[in-house]
């Protein structure tokens, strides 16, 4: 979910990675915990599932509640997701970057859970608050390098793909601002965090639920 983070600041992300047994499987994957995990949505081992998202206090206002726990049900699907999106933080693309392109990509697909985890990391990350607030607007606001508006474009343009594909103009503005590597590991970011709004969206994960889990309430944005 997993998800946002110069402008780096010392935070949870630099907690060390842990071993997180799969009894079921009989196997073992490393996965980040705290901040740096992403939308890897809940990390736990399948023979113990989390119970799901309990529905959030609205005061008569909307109440989410989760649909089902996605991994217990698919753990093999949920496992090789999770090391995807592992690599992801490896590539070659920044820490602040990705931190703009998942929550861009969220806001677009309208994925109440990822918005509400990244901008969080980001927080966390050091990110400047005004330049959250500016980033459904980017293209009008001052506050974004070039380089940051050409991510955000193909960022855009493979979340949403125009009728007739990505039109060349776009392509041709990253390509002034990003290596080829930097265009395909980008690609591969992008993917990532739609895959998640995706799984987020469709089982209605609840925003802030999992915060203390991956120590997101030390943003104070509560």
């Amino acid at each position: 979910m997993v998800m946002l983070q110069g402008r780096r600041s010392a935070s949870a992300c630099d907690t060390p990675a842990s071993l997180v047994p799969c009894a079921q499987h009989r196997a073992s994957v490393r996965v980040p915990t705290g901040p740096r995990a992403g939308c890897l949505g809940w990390i736990g081992n399948p023979a113990h599932p989390r119970p799901l998202s309990p529905p959030m206090p609205t005061q008569g206002r909307f109440a989410m509640s989760q649909r089902l726990d996605y991994q217990q049900q698919s753990p093999e699907l949920f496992k090789k997701l999770i090391e995807f999106s592992m690599l992801v933080e490896k590539s070659s693309i920044e820490q602040p970057i990705r931190d703009l392109v998942s929550i861009r990509a969220s806001q677009i697909n309208g994925c109440a859970f990822c918005v509400d985890m990244h901008i969080k990391q980001a927080t966390l990350h050091g990110e400047r608050p005004l330049r959250l607030h500016h980033l459904a607007i980017w293209r009008e606001s001052t506050l974004f390098a070039p380089r940051e508006r050409a991510v955000l474009a193909w960022t855009e343009a493979l979340t949403q793909i125009p009728a007739h594909g990505v039109p060349d103009d776009i392509y041709e503005r990253v390509r002034t601002q990003l290596s080829e590597k930097e265009i395909s590991d980008l690609s591969f970011v992008v993917m990532n965090i739609n895959a998640w709004n995706r799984v987020n969206i469709g089982f209605q994960t609840v925003p802030g639920s999992l915060d203390k889990a991956f120590g997101l309430d030390k943003a104070n944005l509560a």
